[in-house]
């Protein structure tokens, strides 16, 4: 089997040739892939199926595309159609600054690419990036993440490839991701399917959270980076299977796993970037720090390395989810990054700023838990208080009709088994707990008696909110 990426390949048609020799290809077809390869194609697919989006116009020429930027304002956003490796959107704070994009993309600043133009509505909200595993007919949500694509701190500069990224994004609750589901990646798998092009492999929505609710920015048709190397450290559940999964057309009896952990990336670029950099400096460095990693072409060695392309490294932590740890897992990257000497280089000292400052200010995050009762199967939000470092269940989870409501033997939790729980306490009372080898969170309780256990020890210091399998810890007896 082969997995085709980046961008360039799915559009050429890569997929398709090696379909026609024989070989099981994960990604779209070239049809397919145009989700990526034209924005126009994208923007006028969610207008014709009501997919909430940007309102935009499409040109060939830059004096209309001028008239109509005068007529809407700034801040305004202005896009080449084709593939521009990250560097094909502008977001215009003023009218000479989107003028100059116009001018620049169909003066050729970006060959083919800028031959046409999408200028789009500014959206107001937090960016988040959405995956979504597709079969042709089915898409099950893979997992979310917040990129960072401007190139300085605070948000400030050139839109680039991305400068790093975290995962899961806070902003995408369950609700969110239930609506991002619904409202954008099922109707844009219905819609392609019926135009003869059906979408297989992982649809990337980037998306905007705005008061409205999410709202498609724009589809990459692979995994994207850095959000990639977030997610790859967060999935429990082998990948290939899943690939294969996409290929054959069997999602709609498959299912993920993830681990509680979260993790965080950092990625180094050259001096310059995303405009012209000069390739060939000299990159040292000595092995990553524990629980970090070193992606990309650069891997740290005590030779020497030549910088090969603009964005050449990338250093990635992970740490249990739970309280004030997004400052410790931004601290490790950061720490894994210092020890990359790179004359010629530079990185963003501000990643995952949001995830700090909502935990700063005591925010949490939330999850959705499918629990079976007999064969009711109920989905509830899990409430994240970070303040008190433990996950609690809350007892509307699953008492919605009585509070004395208790789980019976063969109770499933997620993809887990509770076991001979006949007498158990009310859900009020289970704690999560992860277990500190597998990283895997589980369910145990306190005894009515509030004798002390080994349980409530390991509650206070390894409690973390995540959506990976749940298991039993022990049995629960009255």
């Amino acid at each position: 089997m082969s997995w085709s990426d980046p961008e360039a390949p799915l559009c050429a048609g890569i997929v398709d040739d090696l379909a026609a020799a024989g070989i099981k290809a994960f990604g779209p077809s070239r049809a397919a892939a145009q989700l990526e390869g034209s924005k126009g194609f994208t923007k006028d697919l969610c207008k014709a199926n009501s997919i909430p989006t940007a309102a935009y116009e499409r040109f060939t020429a830059a004096e209309p595309a001028k008239r109509y930027v005068r007529a809407q304002g700034a801040p305004i956003v202005v896009k080449a159609d084709g593939l521009a490796a990250g560097k094909g959107v502008v977001v215009a704070t003023s009218l000479a600054e989107a003028e100059a994009a116009i001018d620049m993309m169909f003066g050729g600043g970006l060959g083919e690419a800028g031959a046409d133009v999408v200028v789009e509505e500014f959206l107001q909200g937090e960016e988040a990036s959405f995956f979504a595993l597709c079969d042709g007919e089915t898409a099950i949500p893979f997992a979310s993440a917040q990129d960072h694509k401007r190139a300085f701190d605070g948000d400030d500069g050139p839109n680039t490839g991305g400068m790093g990224a975290y995962s899961p994004a806070p902003v995408m609750t369950p609700e969110m991701s239930r609506r991002a589901m619904d409202e954008i990646v099922l109707p844009t798998v219905r819609a392609m399917k019926a135009m003869g092009a059906p979408y297989k492999g992982v649809l990337f929505a980037g998306l905007m959270i705005t008061a409205d609710g999410p709202k498609l920015i724009e589809y990459n048709v692979r995994f994207g980076d850095p959000e990639c190397q977030v997610l790859m450290l967060r999935l429990m559940s082998d990948l290939v299977p899943a690939l294969l999964a996409c290929c054959d057309g069997m999602l709609k009896n498959f299912d993920l796993r993830w681990y509680p952990d979260a993790a965080l990336t950092v990625v180094m670029a050259a001096k310059g970037y995303p405009g012209p950099t000069t390739k060939g400096s000299v990159i040292e460095g000595s092995r990553p720090l524990p629980r970090s990693r070193v992606w990309k072409s650069f891997m740290p060695a005590p030779k020497p390395t030549a910088a090969a392309s603009s964005r050449t490294a990338a250093a990635c932590s992970t740490f249990p989810r739970s309280a004030r740890r997004w400052r410790r897992r931004r601290r490790a990257a950061y720490q894994a990054i210092d020890r990359i000497r790179w004359a010629d280089g530079f990185c963003r000292r501000d990643i995952g700023f949001r995830a700090v400052e909502r935990e700063r200010k005591g925010l949490g995050g939330a999850f959705d838990v499918p629990i079976s009762i007999g064969r009711e199967v109920l989905h509830r939000n899990v409430e994240c208080k970070p303040h008190l470092g433990i996950m609690t269940l809350l007892v509307a989870l699953c008492f919605d009709v009585r509070k004395e409501r208790v789980l019976r033997d063969d109770t499933n939790v997620g993809n887990g088994t509770l076991g001979h729980a006949g007498s158990c306490r009310p859900l009020s009372r289970l704690r999560l707990q992860v277990d500190r080898h597998h990283r895997r969170p589980h369910l145990c309780a306190h005894r009515r008696e509030g004798r002390r256990s080994s349980c409530s020890t390991a509650i206070r210091k390894q409690t973390s909110c995540g959506t990976g399998l749940l298991r039993p810890w022990r049995n629960i007896s009255a």
